[in-house]
């Protein structure tokens, strides 16, 4: 009305949009013995985040091993890393390069992990903010909505609990 007002021409246009409620704050808990009954081995990532149009876990979260992916494309550890359902942690630097984006996006199809948690892997980064981007969510982007197609849980950790989770990965901990 406002904008009839003004003179202007104005029409409805119908879309799409996906959303969901959140009803529980989002965890994430390294669990290093993967018996989720003893909570003395327990830490609580605190700056974990969901990433926006991506499925949420199931009921009860996701517990599996958890294997990295460096944020830049080397085909011989592509090829030597297994993601199919583990909880996936890569470097969000990957989204800078599209040939790396591009080998990801086709790794986690042919091997579907259980989730994917993005972390700045650089120090260059270390300072920089959690990014959220629809890259493989709804709405489209140029990649296509992946992670929606795969029902893939996706989200986002600080660098400083990146590196965290990173240094404990020798130890075979679980999510």
């Amino acid at each position: 009305e406002q904008f009839v007002s003004f003179g202007l021409e104005t029409h409805n246009e119908t879309f799409e949009l996906a959303a969901w409620n959140v009803l529980t704050q989002p965890v994430l808990i390294i669990d290093a013995d993967g018996n989720l009954s003893t909570t003395n081995d327990q830490t609580t990532i605190g700056s974990f985040q969901c990433e926006h149009y991506s499925w949420p876990t199931p009921d009860g979260g996701v517990l599996a091993g958890l294997v990295t992916l460096p944020a830049y494309y080397d085909p011989a550890t592509y090829v030597a890393v297994n993601t199919t359902g583990k909880v996936l942690m890569i470097g969000g630097e990957i989204e800078s390069s599209t040939v790396a984006y591009l080998a990801f996006k086709n790794k986690i199809t042919a091997e579907k992990p259980a989730a994917i948690i993005f972390t700045w892997e650089t120090n260059q980064m270390a300072e920089a903010p959690t990014v959220f981007t629809p890259c493989g969510g709804l709405p489209v982007s140029k990649y296509g909505p992946f992670f929606w197609d795969l029902g893939i849980a996706v989200g986002w950790v600080s660098h400083d609990d990146g590196q965290l989770i990173l240094n404990r990965t020798t130890q075979s901990n679980v999510f």
